[in-house]
């Protein structure tokens, strides 16, 4: 982020906005989006390449295509010319199709920055058909984590002000959401608690809360997305395939997320509480 200026973030740019029509984006074509000398961009794309954030291909032509730490650099150069980050930290290694890192914001308060990664594994079997407007395996996968983000970005913007434990929402760049510091260990790694029962009905309070106030559903609750906090009370992470309340099969949803929820502290601690008894007028 140092080193990259303006002139390299517009060729990342070209590269991404040609993607839609090649897998591989030709050098002629590169040209003409900036308006740029041949040996300009052949200086730019060749220390774009040498920093890892493109992929330089020699076929029937030459081209190059973005890769996923490019389009990471992307967010990343936009969020810290806004002010909203100044350093990247430790990976923290939590979250589902995705990469979550610790970080500094501009006024220097922890925050955490994660890269949506939806859609990866998607695209894998789409192949090209002919020489250059070919696969878009990899706008698609971009698309497809931007997307992703999106639909997070605005849950947690829902979820956050109706009181439910979820991180809060602070900004977006494409695929990339800056939330506040998430620390804690996913609830499948932790084999003791003071207070099970007690964990599991505050994560009921929290997803009832999401339902009937933020009109909120997660959707694929279990506890890989659950943190336990170093205060014992639950975080829920991971929100982009949320549907509303008012959705035709919302409440079979809420109902399956409790079942996962509750499975998983009757098979790991022996809590044997019923939905029926955790949320009634929900059943």
């Amino acid at each position: 982020m140092r080193v990259l200026k303006p002139a390299d973030v517009a060729v990342l740019r070209a590269i991404e906005k040609a993607s839609e029509n090649y897998r591989y984006v030709p050098f002629d074509a590169l040209q003409r989006m900036l308006d740029l000398s041949a040996v300009t961009l052949e200086k730019r794309l060749t220390f774009l390449h040498r920093l890892g954030l493109i992929r330089r291909w020699t076929g029937q032509y030459r081209g190059y295509e973005l890769k996923t730490i490019g389009f990471d650099a992307m967010a990343l150069y936009s969020l810290s010319r806004r002010g909203i980050i100044k350093a990247l930290g430790p990976k923290l290694g939590v979250g589902k199709e995705s990469d979550v890192y610790e970080a500094l914001s501009g006024e220097g308060e922890r925050v955490a920055i994660k890269f949506l990664r939806a859609g990866t594994r998607s695209f894998k079997h789409v192949r090209r058909t002919r020489v250059y407007k070919i696969s878009r395996r990899g706008i698609l996968r971009f698309k497809g984590a931007v997307i992703a983000a999106k639909r997070e970005y605005e849950a947690l913007r829902l979820l956050h002000p109706a009181g439910v434990s979820v991180p809060e929402p602070i900004a977006r760049s494409r695929h990339a959401i800056v939330m506040s510091v998430i620390e804690g260990d996913p609830l499948y790694v932790c084999d003791v608690l003071p207070d099970p029962k007690g964990l599991l009905e505050e994560v009921v309070r929290n997803v009832l809360v999401a339902y009937r106030e933020a009109k909120v559903v997660h959707g694929e609750l279990s506890e890989y997305n659950i943190i336990v906090t170093p205060s014992l009370h639950p975080l829920i992470i991971d929100w982009p395939q949320w549907i509303p309340s008012s959705h035709p099969v919302a409440k079979e949803t809420l109902l399956k997320d409790l079942e996962r929820v509750t499975a998983f502290f009757k098979r790991r601690f022996g809590i044997n509480v019923s939905i029926e008894a955790l949320a009634p007028d929900v059943v």
